[in-house]
């Protein structure tokens, strides 16, 4: 299975090739893979979906909009958009671009759990921004 980290890896050596633009590139897959994680994490208090930081090492933070049985869905998902949009637009050219999320229950969000069913938005997100790739033609030197 695919993850975030492969996704970077296959970035950075796409990176060592290209000539112009592959920060460009690197931008816009990081705003497609973490548009696609916000808008596809569950909402029940809005915490999972306001917990994604551009950057590791960064704790869990209370909900942008706290509520419950997601009722402020939408007021998390459009705050968290616009704090990740900001972040990876201030991000250095060429530098990587990590995407964490430290809510210790978003695995489950993810993966599912007895009572919920898998929702597999991660490994959706990873095929977002690989498509992003893809759709990508720029030139490649040789050497």
């Amino acid at each position: 299975m695919a993850t975030l980290l492969d996704l970077a890896a296959q970035m950075r050596a796409l990176n060592t090739k290209i000539t112009g633009g592959s920060s460009g590139v690197q931008k816009a897959v990081a705003l497609a893979v973490v548009d696609y994680l916000i808008d596809n994490t569950p909402v029940d208090t809005g915490a999972a979906v306001s917990n994604y930081h551009i950057g590791a090492g960064t704790g869990p933070q209370a909900p942008y909009a706290p509520g419950e049985k997601g009722s402020t869905a939408e007021a998390n998902r459009a705050a968290a958009k616009a704090a990740a949009h900001a972040a990876i637009a201030a991000a250095p050219d060429g530098s990587p671009i990590v995407i964490s999320n430290p809510v210790e229950y978003v695995a489950y969000l993810n993966d599912g759990t007895t009572e919920h069913p898998p929702q597999l938005f991660v490994e959706r997100a990873i095929a977002a921004g690989r498509e992003i790739v893809g759709s990508f033609k720029l030139g490649i030197t040789r050497g």
